[in-house]
């Protein structure tokens, strides 16, 4: 066996402590850039401990309520045989990488076992349609890691009303870089290296948890940035040329349609230009006219 059972989640405090030493699953598309959820830059804040456990959502709450009948539904429509399973599995290879599985599985067309990773989620359908998403992708992958298992499922409850399934193949390429930036990774939370930001407003809340207040000392900054405050000057003097001529446009849309609510082009687009109310206070509002646009059937 290519892991070891560390403990069972259902002591969550224990659990989160242990997901506190490690890179588990669920850690695994922020660390690789692809979370639309977190940044590389938050799970550092997180394994320093600088921010503190959250309580389960109402929606994590009823998620974990919906697995047993999600596989339920899953092991009747793929005849296959279905184990729940929430225990912490570490890798004896990699003691710094570990998973929590939702389920384990075995089917007759696969050899050995399989993972099954379960969503209930209020994503649209049209997000699952060219496939699992990448963010969900890299977390199966990082759990075929851990295991050493060659493939496994995602099963996803829509809007708690549609479930939809697909395979995920073993795919050793894949694994194989994810390997490098998750140790990568690892070598900078145990040395204490920050990882580089991006423009997240995860990684914006991370650079707030790891620094909290200013000493009130000035520094020299790298030579390297002055390449980067040119290039953010550049942009604010974009942002602001763009800006003023959206500004120009908007105007001239507003004063073509005039009195009317709607106006439409020969293209099918039409804009709308009508009085709003928005509540300032508790009893009081105030009126306004807004732009919205609206593309024709089908779109463009």
């Amino acid at each position: 066996m290519d892991y070891d059972v560390v403990l069972d989640t259902l002591d969550r405090e224990t659990w989160l402590k242990a997901r506190r030493l490690s890179i588990g699953s669920s850690d695994a598309p922020a660390v690789l850039g692809v979370s639309p959820f977190s940044s590389p830059l938050m799970v550092y804040a997180e394994k320093l401990g600088l921010r503190e456990d959250r309580e389960a959502t109402e929606a994590m709450r009823w998620g974990t309520k919906l697995e047993p009948l999600i596989a339920e539904e899953f092991a009747r429509e793929t005849s296959r045989k279905v184990r729940l399973s929430g225990y912490l599995l570490r890798s004896k290879a990699r003691p710094w990488q570990t998973a929590t599985l939702d389920a384990e599985q075995e089917s007759i067309s696969h050899d050995g076992p399989g993972v099954l990773e379960i969503k209930a989620t209020g994503f649209r359908a049209g997000d699952w349609q060219e496939g699992v998403p990448k963010h969900v992708y890299a977390q199966v992958q990082h759990q075929l890691d851990v295991t050493g298992y060659g493939w496994g499922s995602v099963a996803v409850l829509l809007f708690g009303c549609r479930m939809l399934w697909a395979d995920v193949e073993r795919d050793d390429g894949f694994i194989e870089k994810m390997r490098e930036a998750e140790a990568e990774f690892w070598r900078r939370v145990e040395d204490q290296e920050p990882v580089a930001p991006d423009g997240s407003k995860a990684s914006a809340e991370a650079l707030r948890l790891l620094y909290p207040a200013d000493t009130g000392e000035a520094i020299a900054l790298p030579g390297e940035l002055i390449g980067l405050d040119a290039e953010r000057e550049a942009l604010r003097a974009e942002l602001k040329s763009s800006q003023a001529r959206l500004d120009t446009i908007d105007a001239t849309l507003k004063a073509a349609i005039g009195a009317a609510s709607v106006g439409e082009l020969a293209n099918g687009v039409s804009y709308s230009y009508r009085l709003q109310q928005r509540k300032e206070y508790v009893s009081k509002t105030t009126e306004f006219r807004v732009l919205r646009r609206s593309a024709p059937k089908g779109g463009i």
